[in-house]
């Protein structure tokens, strides 16, 4: 096992001015059995742009996307790299081309360290340079703007600083380009800020960056240029002169035409777009007479390194009432999740449910008091 940072991979240069893009996609063409998934697609992605592809589920933006990643390959057209066509037969061509990808879903070895995740995959000939692999894992910290401990098991982190760790990762060999699909769709609006940021940095400094997204508020807040996807097609296109002398009610309109058009349903697809489709219900008047159902009083719990422990944590919850948890990612909210749900053990405190005390029983107890936990790690906790 070797850093990849040291690895010396044949890619195409990068031209001097920005008159040739960093990917060129020329009618780019990809079946599946009954689903034509992307349609004569012809796109550029130039250096030092945010450049966002926007579209309902199912618009073909993750297969664009997969093929980019060498993950699929498409049946016709071309994609060229810095002005050269280039065949990605594999996730390894795509990395020596220069291209790093972060997935919706976190790919990383939850039980290896955040520098150890970052230099698998490195030739296993050389010989393991650990000196060198912190070097970089500082230099892209300092890029990125992250503070993440290098040697504490991934599996510890929070979901916002495992997504930083898998951007690293994307970035460890110099890559030119950053490709990121639905990367927020499981970040609190905190962590979805600080991406934002670390997507400006990146730009700044000349990558190219390609966000994938289908909330619009995202695209206008952060992208140079917007593409929109409909159906497998390449519908319409805000360039960077273009989005921006317009105001974000006249991108929201635009968009929204491009999007769904007159199609039926528009207006409620259009809401969910927004983040509109979910409206602040009627004041209820909880009755606080009866006990509580659940009662949390001073409890605390134990965190390893790279973790954020509870302390004397204390609140009440009433039959009919919603009780949101706010905080930046990684400051206690999984301790509580998992500390509710039976999951951790409590160093201290006491936890009541229905007035039964249940502080010392596990998750199968939890249950039969009815207590429920849906994990944010959906895809490998869930």
């Amino acid at each position: 096992m070797a850093t990849q940072a040291a690895e010396s991979v044949d890619r195409p240069a990068p031209p001097t001015g920005d008159a040739v893009p960093a990917i060129a996609l020329r009618g780019i063409t990809k079946r599946f059995p009954g689903v034509l998934a992307n349609d004569d697609i012809t796109l550029d992605f130039r250096r030092g742009e945010i450049h966002v592809l926007l579209g309902e589920n199912g618009a073909g933006k993750s297969t664009l996307i997969a093929m980019l990643a060498g993950m699929q390959q498409p049946d016709a057209g071309e994609i060229r790299v810095n002005g050269r066509r280039v065949r990605i037969g594999s996730p390894r061509e795509s990395l020596n081309l220069g291209i790093g990808t972060v997935f919706q879903h976190v790919l990383l070895v939850p039980s290896l360290t955040a520098l150890e995740n970052l230099m698998l995959g490195g030739a296993p000939w050389r010989r393991l340079d650990r000196p060198a692999a912190m070097a970089r894992f500082r230099e892209l910290g300092r890029l990125l703007g992250v503070d993440i401990d290098p040697h504490v098991p991934v599996g510890r982190l929070s979901l916002g600083e495992q997504q930083q760790v898998e951007i690293m990762r994307a970035l460890w060999r110099g890559e030119d380009v950053l490709l990121l699909d639905e990367p927020t769709s499981m970040l609190t609006p905190q962590g979805v800020e600080h991406l934002a940021n670390v997507m400006r940095r990146l730009r700044d400094k000349g990558l190219a960056v390609i966000f994938i997204t289908h909330k619009l508020r995202e695209a206008y807040a952060v992208g140079d240029c917007i593409s929109v996807l409909r159906l497998g097609r390449l519908v319409g296109q805000l360039d960077k002169v273009r989005l921006s002398a317009m105001g974000e009610d006249q991108v929201t309109e635009e968009v929204i035409k491009l999007m769904f058009g007159t199609r039926h349903g528009h207006r409620h697809d259009a809401e969910t777009l927004l983040g509109r489709g979910v409206r602040r219900r009627r004041g209820v008047v909880i009755d606080r007479q009866q006990p509580p159902v659940l009662c949390v009083r001073g409890v605390s719990t134990a965190a390893r390194s790279g973790e954020r422990g509870l302390r004397d944590v204390s609140f009440d919850l009433w039959p009919g009432e919603i009780l949101g948890i706010a905080g930046v990612d990684g400051n206690g909210q999984k301790h509580l999740a998992e500390l509710l749900a039976g999951q951790r053990a409590a160093a201290s405190g006491r936890i009541l449910v229905g007035g039964a005390d249940v502080t010392p029983d596990g998750v199968v107890e939890r249950r039969r008091r009815g207590v429920r936990y849906i994990s944010d790690e959906r895809l490998g906790e869930g």
